[in-house]
């Protein structure tokens, strides 16, 4: 087997997470490139009352911020998306998904019904909470190898959080955050042992995701409902 062959096969080892980049790069493209179709995709309360029921689900989909958002988004899908498709079921990838994401529109609908918004990365943030709890748990059982994949997940999670809870100070001081959370996680992964750095894992997520949860932020909702639903379906499956 060739080293591109080895390459191809690793890619695609990861067919859902392939699938939602290859769905949501495609729409979102096509919503950039037409507003009116981006004005049909993006939260209204207003008009999902009025009859359009897809805006409940469309939202997580479009990347209105722009092509900034794009790349930041489809990455967090890429890299936290494949790492969870490695150790869960694929259902509970697609559960998770959909319930931060969902979730987030629905609440943010009641919460903050002006915001005409929309972008995958409270479904992201789903992913980074669930990753989190499966993380500590796997830690827990059996400690096991670093992977690439892995350390990249983890340094896009750290950053994830410490720039979105800081964002309100500032892009700046959400930049600076959100560097200091990366180096300080790639630090520590290689300097304390893996259920250690599980554990400050989860605590970052829960303390970022509670920060903005407060404040009614997706991208909170999305980390806590990830890790919640995370640890639902582990206490679930450990019953059986």
């Amino acid at each position: 087997m060739t080293t591109s062959d080895r390459r191809w096969r690793g890619i695609l080892a990861f067919p859902l997470t392939l699938s939602v980049v290859a769905a949501t790069a495609s729409v979102s493209l096509a919503a950039l490139a037409a507003p009116p179709f981006m004005a049909l995709m993006t939260r209204d309360p207003s008009l999902v009352q009025a009859g359009q029921w897809w805006r409940l689900a469309s939202p997580v989909l479009v990347q209105p911020a722009g092509w900034g958002q794009l790349g930041f988004n489809l990455l967090g899908i890429a890299v936290v998306g494949a790492a969870f498709e490695r150790r869960r079921p694929r259902w509970q990838w697609v559960l998770t998904y959909v319930l931060a994401g969902v979730g987030s529109v629905v609440l943010l609908a009641l919460l903050r019904p002006d915001d005409h918004g929309g972008g995958s990365s409270d479904g992201v943030a789903g992913l980074i909470g669930a990753l989190a709890v499966a993380e500590l748990l796997e830690r827990a059982r059996r400690p096991s190898s670093r992977s690439v994949l892995d350390t990249v997940a983890m340094g896009y999670s750290a950053f994830f959080c410490a720039y979105l809870a800081a964002l309100p100070l500032g892009v700046w001081p959400a930049i600076i955050a959100g560097d200091v959370a990366l180096a300080l996680a790639l630090t520590v992964r290689y300097r304390v042992g893996p259920a250690g750095v599980a554990v400050g894992g989860l605590v970052l997520v829960v303390v970022t995701g509670a920060v903005m949860a407060v404040q009614a932020d997706g991208h909170g909702i999305g980390l806590l409902t990830g890790a919640v639903t995370a640890l639902v379906v582990w206490r679930a499956r450990s019953r059986e």
